[in-house]
């Protein structure tokens, strides 16, 4: 039997978990806090065209559904938390 080694970010694990939980269990959507652009941008002082351009830099990393992003509070707290 062939042996299938796959390579994933922290963040993409993270992503397909909540995903996976999600689905599994309907009320755990409603027990996790995501924040939008606009979220962000107003908690840290920042334009929304700025979260946005550290979007587009991976500075902060978020999940896009539609034209729209999302962040979980680690997210968040990994942008707070690292000097740009």
């Amino acid at each position: 039997m062939s042996e299938i080694i796959i390579t994933a970010s922290e963040e993409f694990i993270d992503a397909v978990a909540e995903r996976v939980l999600q689905k599994s269990n309907p009320d755990y959507a409603n027990k996790i806090k995501t924040y939008t652009v606009a979220d962000v941008a107003a908690i840290v002082g920042k334009t929304a065209q700025t979260i946005r351009a550290h979007i587009d830099k991976d500075y902060l990393k978020g999940t896009k559904v539609g034209k729209s992003y999302f962040f979980t509070q680690k997210q968040l707290d990994n942008y707070v938390n690292t000097p740009i």
